[in-house]
């Protein structure tokens, strides 16, 4: 029992330190960044990583099982426990450190490619819409004119018009 409340305690104080760790690398991040998107990315990634951790925490706590059942002298299960908490404390610093280095950059490059496609394609769905639009103008247009040529067929009913102000004429 004793070794089970030391490893907890263990545990607990490993996900403090990886919690303030994580706070302060947030912290950081949002002085050096203004852009809404990337401090979301960021907290997205970092999410991700607790739930990495929590995962690998979890493994450990069973390997540190496996290994109190097999091991039968309490000397050789705390060397083995001790050993085994550094080395799972140091790969999980480093493998935070690695993540937040180049994950991070990784994903302020990806988003601003993204932004920049966006941007292009964008642009380019709009001079295809004007394009369209421009054709579908002249189309219209054209059906004007010939709007327009009815109206010279009003213009010969005119001509009627004059033709019976010409019997008029006659009349009087």
């Amino acid at each position: 029992m004793m070794m089970m409340m030391v490893m907890v305690m263990v545990v607990v104080v490993m996900i403090m330190i990886m919690i303030m760790m994580i706070v302060v690398v947030v912290v950081v991040v949002m002085m050096m960044m203004v852009v809404l998107v990337v401090v979301l990315a960021m907290m997205m990634m970092m999410m991700m990583m607790m739930m990495m951790l929590l995962m690998m925490m979890m493994m450990m706590m069973m390997m540190m099982m496996m290994m109190m059942m097999m091991m039968t002298t309490t000397t050789t299960t705390t060397m083995m426990m001790m050993m085994m908490m550094m080395m799972m404390m140091m790969m999980m610093m480093m493998l935070m450190m690695v993540l937040v280095v180049f994950g991070a950059g990784g994903d302020d490059d990806n988003d601003d490619d993204d932004d920049d496609d966006d941007a292009d394609a964008h642009a380019a769905a709009a001079a295809a819409a004007a394009a369209a639009d421009d054709d579908d103008d002249d189309d219209d247009d054209d059906d004007g004119d010939d709007d327009d040529d009815d109206d010279d067929d009003d213009d010969d009913d005119d001509d009627d018009d004059d033709d019976d102000d010409d019997d008029d004429d006659d009349d009087v």
